[in-house]
């Protein structure tokens, strides 16, 4: 039975060799150049990958720049016949290379790329799922609508459109979901203390003295007043800080995080060009 089944696969492999011209079935065996093609869009999909998701490949990410940056290097460039680079293909440059830049100044598209939260963003309270459902549908509707009308045209193909909607949808639901609790952070800050008012018994004030205004044991005392380097909670902070300083030092993180985040996508554009970049600056 085994040496029948063996027979089997080497002639389903044979049949398979013939209908494709003969050509070999592994890419490895062909000529590098040959391939140029392919290794530029697998290598353009890791990057982009990496764009659209920053928290991912913490570790293949640096290898694959290494890698891409070397391939760079006009001698080796050279010898290989062919550049490893391809511009990262992003919503515009695709619409404009196809004609169809009407797709981003659609009105619609607002609605078919918002991001859904289930909580209310004032209150976060659950928002009825009655409620999501209703807002989920109607971004559907609203998506299909855009796949007829810019489909039928000829410029893009229906699941062009959908792969459109779909990445922009993305890119908002990423910078949203991680926008949003650093302003909740900041909200907080913001309602529950007073930079010119000090309260002793929820002070922001930290002293740089080996100790806190609290001692260890006190139940006031936050964890979060110990320095990031103590070993011990008796050693306190590290940094000498009034309460208001410390608000306002706070208060300044949060609102830089918060633009990084929103701008994390062309962030990682730019790192991405000034790295694979063959000019010097």
């Amino acid at each position: 039975l085994k040496n029948g089944r063996g027979k089997k696969k080497g002639k389903k492999k044979q049949a398979e060799q013939e209908q494709s011209g003969g050509l070999p079935s592994s890419w490895a065996a062909r000529d590098p150049e040959d391939n140029a093609s392919l290794f530029q869009t697998m290598f353009e999909i890791g990057r982009r990958n990496k764009v659209l998701n920053p928290s991912s490949m913490r570790t293949t990410y640096g290898k694959l720049m290494y890698l891409l940056q070397d391939a760079q290097n006009p001698t080796v460039a050279k010898s290989l016949g062919f550049s490893l680079h391809k511009d990262l293909v992003l919503v515009k440059p695709y619409l404009e290379e196809r004609k169809c830049l009407d797709l981003l100044h659609d009105p619609r598209l607002e609605c078919a790329v918002q991001y859904i939260d289930d909580r209310d963003p004032s209150t976060g309270q659950k928002l009825p799922r009655e409620h999501v459902q209703a807002m989920v549908e109607g971004k559907r509707k609203v998506t299909e609508e855009l796949v007829q009308i810019y489909g039928d045209e000829g410029k893009l193909k229906p699941e062009d459109v959908h792969r459109v909607v779909e990445s922009l949808a993305d890119a908002i639901a990423y910078i949203e979901s991680n926008v949003r609790p650093v302003q909740q952070m900041l909200k907080y800050l913001e309602d529950n203390f007073d930079p010119e008012r000090e309260d002793q018994q929820f002070s922001l004030a930290l002293r740089g003295s080996g100790r806190s205004v609290y001692s260890s044991s006190s139940s006031l005392y936050s964890k979060y007043g110990l320095s990031a380097y103590s070993s011990s909670a008796s050693e306190g902070p590290k940094l000498s800080h009034s309460h208001g300083t410390q608000y306002t030092f706070v208060w300044q993180s949060l609102r830089l995080w918060s633009k990084v985040m929103r701008h994390m996508h062309r962030l990682w554009v730019c790192a991405d060009d000034d790295l694979l970049s063959t000019t010097s600056s």
